[in-house]
């Protein structure tokens, strides 16, 4: 059964599961500043029944598609890398087993289109809409279904066209579901969750709080105003 009480956005995670399973090509579009790492790595943390998840983030391997072979080859645990991505989609292929690739950060890839990302590249990412043991994520900042039409986009070259799934946003509601996951014996200020849910960045400056208030060490942190202020000063100068 997939562990699911840590999910930040459950039913979207939970769907996406589902979808994954049955070997779905999918865009996920979303930003770092409404958590989509975080929706990653709950998604990992589910240990969804027969399938694995191989997250890789391009922007390691924006200077070479070799590079990203060889990187992908070694983290399944191949004897020798794949000489080309082709190969080693059709190496899982014969494997038979359920994968998901999570390409991270793809929009790393058009900036990398003079080494190696191109028409083969995408070409092979089509595949994925053929193998159905295999599905796969490709992670943008905006959906990628515009720069596919845009003809000053590298994008605008190949015909890959996976499903868009758009990060939801989080609510008030869901950060204090969060903070009481993490602080059960607590109430806290909706001052608080409004000081998260209003900054510009709310993810990763919630994030921040919650490194702040579990160094604390209390079940129920007495957090103040001006002590909430600061710490927004401290996170906001980094």
């Amino acid at each position: 059964m997939a562990h699911t009480a840590h999910l930040l956005r459950p039913v979207f995670t939970r769907r996406l599961a589902q979808q994954l399973t049955q070997g779905a090509v999918l865009n996920l579009a979303g930003r770092e500043a409404d958590g989509v790492s975080r929706l990653l790595d709950d998604l990992m943390g589910m240990e969804v029944a027969d399938l694995r998840i191989l997250q890789v983030d391009m922007r390691e391997f924006v200077n070479g598609a070799d590079g990203f072979v060889k990187g992908i080859s070694q983290a399944l645990g191949f004897e020798e890398p794949a000489q080309d991505f082709e190969e080693w989609v059709d190496a899982l292929q014969l494997h038979g087993g359920k994968l998901c690739l999570i390409l991270h950060h793809f929009d790393a890839v058009e900036r990398g289109e003079s080494y190696g990302y191109g028409e083969a590249f995408f070409a092979t990412l089509n595949r994925f809409f053929l193998i159905p043991n295999l599905s796969l994520i490709v992670v943008t900042e905006q959906p990628l279904e515009a720069r596919l039409t845009d003809l000053d986009s590298f994008f605008a070259q190949s015909d890959f066209e996976p499903e868009l799934h758009k990060l939801p946003p989080l609510g008030f509601k869901r950060y204090q579901e969060e903070l009481h996951r993490q602080f059960p014996a607590w109430k806290p200020d909706p001052a608080i969750i409004m000081a998260i849910f209003s900054h510009p960045t709310p993810y990763p400056f919630f994030e921040y709080v919650l490194t702040r208030l579990h160094s604390l060490g209390q079940a129920s942190p007495q957090v103040s105003e001006k002590v909430l202020k600061n710490w927004r000063a401290d996170f906001d100068g980094k």
